[in-house]
């Protein structure tokens, strides 16, 4: 019959049941979620950038090795049958 009539925590700690929260009641802490919310939103738009900035980065980086292997294999071949 105790099992029944109280929770797992009263039976172990001596807690009684909480009572069920209203959510709509809770309109300050909305404010909060939506603050949240924007600021992760945020986080986001500034991570997408960053990938946009690294990989725009790393095109460029590649460009330069691919150009300077270009001119150096260049630059052998040339000395190779200069002579």
């Amino acid at each position: 019959m105790c099992s029944i009539l109280h929770s797992q925590s009263y039976k172990v700690h001596g807690y009684k049941h909480r009572m069920h929260v209203d959510l709509p009641l809770l309109s300050p802490h909305s404010k909060m979620f939506d603050l949240a919310e924007s600021f992760a939103c945020k986080v986001h738009k500034l991570h997408v950038e960053i990938i946009k900035h690294i990989q725009a980065i790393n095109e460029q980086y590649k460009f330069e090795v691919d150009l300077h292997k270009y001119r150096y294999a260049r630059r052998l071949f040339l000395d190779t049958y200069k002579t």
